[in-house]
């Protein structure tokens, strides 16, 4: 974006102002950009904020954004990075979640009349007209796109199938270009004929990303690629154990409890930053996706005792032990889930030991403050058995009757 009116030399202007000069205005207006969007607009969105004017914050917000803009439009780069230079400042600012709050109500409807514009920009006839030139471009830009990603993943140390899936995923140009494109033909970089055939190789490219999609996932099942940093089969010498799914902090703790308690385990997750830092503590974590056959007969499923699935993603937890449970139905499944419905609707599906965390951790905690205030401890683990009763039958009841009374 910011070459793209260099490369142009569009405004006479800029042509008589020597080179080194321009670099100068350049790198001067995008230091500025940083030092206000990392220094000076935290201070002020703060003060806002501590006053309690969510309005003025989002006033400040877009005036800033428009300034950004401004400053680097009148330097002779693009508006689009000035606005990007100060997002991506702002983003890291703790001020980030209250800002996509801010801007969220416009994002939609802006989105919307992006993707319209776009659309109405494409010359449909076209088609039929570069027909040939489109059999030619659109798959020299996916081979080349997907080549280049399936390197860069693999040279990050990620499985071959995963690799496979993010260059047919994402070998397709993104809606970005549509952007870059126009700042192009604006400034004169491409001709109308250009622009045309540009825009549509974009709109082909993405129009084939679900059929690229379901090539990828086929090929990389064909591939029956290894799960990263781990043996052939991790579960080989393993018989009747424990495969935890997920390394997040509950993973982290049932680890822990499997080996103090000397039972044979092993651990999946998908984050491979999260399984390299596991097994720098000497824990036996994998790199895998449990949907994949080939990491399901890594972790030994078939031979295993029991599986525990944890996941920030309840829906992702949910439909993973709800499949584990069709696949091994020998397998005992333990899936954390955070209510009562969603411990329903997975005990209706078969799986018998899908509980929610914070009962029991209220229960426990609960139970000590009984304690520490005179009651006995008898006493205490007798009411503990009461409540945990017939699946939490007084547990339900009583919210139950709670929600009653907020309906009326």
């Amino acid at each position: 974006m910011a070459l793209v009116p260099i490369l142009a030399h569009q405004t006479a202007q800029m042509a008589t102002i020597p080179l080194w000069e321009k670099i100068v205005l350049v790198v001067g207006v995008i230091a500025g950009i940083f030092v206000i969007g990392r220094y000076l607009l935290p201070s002020v969105l703060g003060y806002c904020a501590s006053r309690r004017q969510m309005d003025a914050l989002g006033v400040v917000l877009f005036l800033a954004v428009i300034a950004a803009a401004w400053a680097v439009d009148h330097v002779g780069i693009s508006m689009t990075l000035g606005a990007f230079l100060l997002g991506m400042l702002l983003s890291a600012s703790d001020f980030r979640y209250q800002i996509e709050a801010t801007v969220a109500p416009f994002k939609q409807t802006l989105m919307g009349l992006f993707f319209i514009a776009v659309g109405m920009s494409i010359d449909v006839g076209a088609l039929q007209r570069d027909w040939a030139a489109l059999l030619v471009h659109v798959p020299v830009v996916l081979v080349l796109k997907g080549v280049v990603l399936i390197g860069l993943v693999l040279a990050f140390g990620t499985s071959r199938a995963a690799a496979i899936r993010t260059g047919f995923y994402l070998s397709q140009v993104g809606e970005f270009a549509f952007v870059l494109l126009g700042a192009a033909a604006v400034a004169g970089l491409l001709s109308a004929e250009g622009h045309t055939l540009a825009m549509l190789v974009v709109a082909v490219s993405m129009i084939l990303t679900p059929l690229l999609v379901k090539a990828g996932d086929q090929l990389a099942s064909h591939l029956r690629a290894i799960p990263v940093n781990a043996e052939a089969d991790p579960a080989a010498d393993l018989d009747r154990h424990v495969v935890v799914v997920g390394y997040d902090e509950v993973g982290q703790l049932i680890n822990l409890m499997l080996e103090k308690a000397n039972i044979p385990h092993l651990t999946f997750d998908q984050d491979i930053n999260v399984v390299r830092q596991g097994k720098r503590s000497g824990r036996n974590v994998h790199f895998g996706d449990m949907y994949s056959t080939a990491a399901q007969e890594a972790a030994g499923l078939a031979k295993a005792a029991a599986a525990y699935v944890t996941a920030r993603d309840m829906g992702h937890a949910k439909a993973l032990a709800v499949t584990l449970h069709r696949l091994y139905p020998n397998l005992d499944v333990y899936v954390r889930v955070r209510t009562l419905e969603d411990q329903n609707e997975l005990v209706a599906k078969g799986i018998k030991h899908a509980g929610t965390g914070y009962i029991e951790s209220t229960l426990l905690r609960g139970g000590m403050l009984l304690q520490d205030i005179g009651m006995s401890e008898d006493d205490v683990s007798e009411l503990v058995k009461v409540l945990q009763h017939n699946h939490y039958a007084l547990v339900r009841a009583g919210y139950a009757e709670v929600d009653k009374q907020q309906q009326h």
